[in-house]
């Protein structure tokens, strides 16, 4: 995975990078497929604001986070929040079931004037 780091208003860290690198090695299990991951640094007084972008085959997501301690803790945030992203759309993505491809579907466009022959499917769920 590659983490591409964008520091505004701050001076570039090197422990700051690798920390972020090692906290999205967490998405890895979402994606099968390589991605790449945008994340900029910026604050603005006493608030820490992290923006992240994951770029992968299956979709876009975005997350922001703001705190008010350090750069650490808005990563956190990030990553959970993406976390939660990336979970919702694979498990819509594998729950998923195209109609047309199924039996019904199928029998449905084979055989679209055989009304009496017609078998009720049950239904799953």
């Amino acid at each position: 995975m590659r983490v591409k780091c964008t520091y505004k208003n701050l001076d570039a860290s090197e422990s700051l990078t690798e920390y972020t690198e090692e906290r999205f090695e967490k998405l890895v299990k979402f994606e099968a497929a390589f991605f790449a991951a945008h994340a900029i640094f910026s604050s603005q007084r006493h608030k820490k604001f992290v923006e992240v972008t994951v770029t992968g085959k299956l979709g876009h997501y975005k997350a922001t986070a703001s705190s008010a301690e350090d750069h650490y803790a808005a990563v956190d945030k990030c990553v959970s929040k993406l976390v939660t992203q990336m979970a919702r759309h694979k498990n819509k993505i594998q729950k998923h079931k195209n109609p047309r491809k199924s039996a019904r579907g199928r029998m449905e466009r084979t055989n679209p004037y055989l009304e009496a022959e017609y078998i009720e499917w049950p239904k799953a769920g």
